[in-house]
């Protein structure tokens, strides 16, 4: 049976516990001549934008590569010659004294993994801060349930190189433009990444957004300003960043927040999902716990005539309770800390009370999803205990450098599943309590009209009231529903001839269609039934 996380959640469960009984799909490399897979540290200033000059310049080394999954022989893979490559990844878990590395595989021609759609890119993480394995399936998982665009497919695997048992690995989509991950238009669309650390490629793009101006107690104004890759498009990108420094200068510094027209810019709805899964995994890249930590690996996007969209999800290893000052980065040192970020980009949206009832309601409607997740967290400890010691053996001793706990047994692991389970049922208690302390009101929640209308009903325009005539299918009377379809309001269970008007805020009546994208009154009437959305 194929097991594919583009597949509804309850399969991907399902699969997960089937293919416990057998061994871990296996992955082998071989480099051409045996070659080890290097990364040249470098020092590299990124126009004076980031923390530090030492990076890593990762090389491509010629690979092949077989792919063998025990439980559906339609997901194996065999490349022979040596016309794919592969190379290391990341930042900190690229450092020498880590003996599991990250890598990123490149393939000639597009392939699919586990049946999900072919790219030629994929990245293979090693979760070495991570000793469950489960927490950046976790947040994909709950970035899929919660609907948040191009969070990545992943699957577990057994990787060998060079005839080499290396550990268990994650095979992930990479966060990038192209079909089933990011979806924008690649010339007039882009996506950034707000990230602290240099530029590894001489010739990627980086820049600080203009506000906010104010200085934190470091030396470093990227703690405060958002320190910026430019992953898409290439070339001709200068909107890219005359678009990002529009949202924050209206955030920051236009007059009138929130009312100034920043909610034009951004969605709103997928900040809230995105904030909430950050926050509530305690994300140390994202809390911005440490004086002289600033964000890492946070991305947003925007396709051509849309507004700016949190996510991906990435980098979620440092998660659930790391202590930056004490025994890092051990995890479950605590599960209280506070559910509002520091960085000021993020901050920012708790001021706006129409951001809160998003937030609040996403909370609500998602909280079931949440606590789902330890049955998952469990589906994730059965389906990799055949391999959990043998990969540990690897790691233990394995390195000076931020070496984590390494469970020497299958019960020692899964005892550690257990801690993070008990983390986070009791992070979900505390995210509870400090939600109902925040008292927000969601009536304040904004429906913002597109300037079409696809409800699925004919209508008609009464020219001398400019008032809207909805000829629905309904004969009866029913409860008018107003909901959200992406930036659109849909109104379901019109009854027939139902009369909606459309004013401005400044209360005068505007005509349909409405040409121009922002906040409107809507004025409902049916017999005896009255509704205003705003």
């Amino acid at each position: 049976m194929k097991c594919s996380t583009l597949k509804s959640t309850l399969t991907a469960v399902f699969c997960l516990s089937v293919l416990s009984l057998a061994a871990l799909p296996e992955i082998r490399v071989n480099t051409k001549n045996n070659v080890a897979i290097s990364s040249t540290s470098a020092n590299r200033q990124g126009a004076g934008n980031c923390v530090t000059t030492n990076t890593f310049i990762h090389k491509y080394a010629p690979m092949s590569l077989t792919l063998t999954d025990p439980n559906e022989s339609a997901n194996n893979i065999s490349v022979a010659g040596f016309a794919d490559s592969i190379r290391m990844r990341g930042n900190s878990t690229a450092v020498s004294s880590i003996s599991k590395k990250p890598y990123r595989i490149k393939f000639s021609e597009h392939k699919s993994m586990f049946g999900t759609k072919k790219h030629k890119s994929w990245a293979l993480l090693a979760n070495w801060y991570d000793p469950t394995f489960a927490l950046n399936a976790v947040a994909f998982e709950l970035g899929k349930r919660m609907g948040l665009p191009g969070t990545p497919n992943n699957f577990f695997v057994d990787l060998y190189l060079n005839g080499s048992y290396r550990g268990i690995y994650q095979v992930t989509d990479i966060v990038q433009v192209n079909k089933g991950r990011v979806e924008v238009d690649e010339k007039d669309g882009w996506l950034a990444e707000f990230d602290y650390h240099c530029p590894s490629d001489a010739d990627e793009v980086d820049f600080l957004t203009t506000y906010p101006t104010s200085q934190p107690s470091t030396a470093y104004n990227w703690t405060v300003q958002l320190h910026t890759f430019i992953k898409s498009p290439e070339t001709n990108y200068q909107f890219v960043k005359d678009q990002i420094n529009e949202l924050t200068a209206t955030m920051f510094n236009k007059p009138g927040f929130p009312e100034n027209g920043y909610r034009e810019l951004v969605d709103l709805e997928s900040y809230a999902k995105y904030i909430m899964v950050e926050l509530f995994m305690d994300n140390f890249d994202f809390i911005c716990k440490a004086d002289t930590n600033g964000l890492a690996s946070n991305f947003a996007h925007k396709d051509k005539g849309k507004k700016i969209v949190a996510g991906p999800l990435w980098d979620l290893d440092l998660t659930a309770g790391v202590d930056d000052k004490k025994n890092f980065p051990k995890h479950f040192q605590y599960f209280n800390y506070p559910i509002k970020p520091k960085h000021p980009y993020y901050k920012r949206f708790f001021d706006d009370p129409v951001f809160l009832a998003k937030w609040k309601k996403t909370w609500d409607k998602h909280i079931s999803d949440f606590k789902d997740m330890t049955k998952f967290m469990d589906s994730i400890a059965t389906h990799l205990e055949g391999s959990v010691e043998k990969n540990f053996a690897l790691q233990k001793g394995g390195g000076s450098y931020y070496t984590p706990e390494a469970p020497a047994t299958k019960q020692a692991y899964k005892d550690g599943v257990g801690k993070l389970k008990t983390w986070w049922n009791s992070r979900i208690d505390f995210f509870q309590q400090e939600m109902n302390k925040m008292n927000i009101d969601i009536s304040k929640d904004i429906v913002e009209l597109s300037s079409s209308s696809d409800n699925g009903s004919s209508s008609s325009v009464n020219e001398s009231s400019s008032s809207i005539e909805y000829i629905s299918s309904s004969s009866e009377e029913t409860d008018i529903t107003p909901i959200l379809a992406g930036n659109a309001i849909v109104l379901e269970n019109l009854p027939r001839n139902t009369k909606i008007e459309v004013y401005n805020l400044h209360g005068k009546r505007v005509s349909f269609p409405v040409q121009t994208k922002g906040v409107y009154i809507i004025k409902t009437a049916h017999g005896t039934q009255r509704m205003v959305v705003k």
